[in-house]
């Protein structure tokens, strides 16, 4: 796995939590019974968001991103171990955070707290879970996935 802290800087965060987000329900796997849903958006691929794949594979190696959605979960919004069925996982975490509020991901093993512009890169096939923020008067815990893949010739 590879975490970068300050993987976006104050303009880029800005620009992603002021991304109005028309939201939608998903699962991760609506196969599995235990799988919970969650909130999912999937935003128009324009400059912005080509711009932040080159920045990811300038820190990870070059992929080709096979989808790129954001995450939504509120209070009580807890999410499902799945795997992602891709090479990597790109997971950039765009909401405000307080250590206080809990939030983690838990890739395998490790868990990964939700720090505002961090961004983690993980074999997507770990299996993995979201948390959502721990209190009713939090914000929504809302992340940015590229699902990635290596470029094979």
């Amino acid at each position: 796995m590879k975490l970068i802290d300050n993987f976006l800087n104050s303009e880029e965060i800005n620009y992603l939590q002021q991304c109005r987000k028309p939201w939608d329900i998903q699962a991760s796997d609506y196969l599995n019974p235990e799988c919970l849903e969650f909130l999912y958006y999937a935003p128009v691929l324009d400059k912005f968001y080509k711009y932040l794949f080159e920045k990811i594979t300038k820190e990870i190696g070059q992929y080709s991103a096979t989808r790129v959605y954001f995450n939504g979960q509120s209070y009580g919004m807890d999410g499902s171990f799945h795997v992602d069925n891709c090479d990597k996982t790109a997971l950039i975490y765009v909401s405000p955070y307080n250590r206080e509020w809990g939030g983690f991901t838990q890739v395998g093993e490790e868990i990964i707290a939700p720090v505002t512009g961090r961004m983690i890169a993980f074999d997507g096939m770990t299996p993995h879970k979201a948390f959502p923020f721990s209190r009713q008067t939090c914000p929504m815990r809302i992340t940015l996935a590229f699902k990635l893949n290596e470029n094979r010739n």
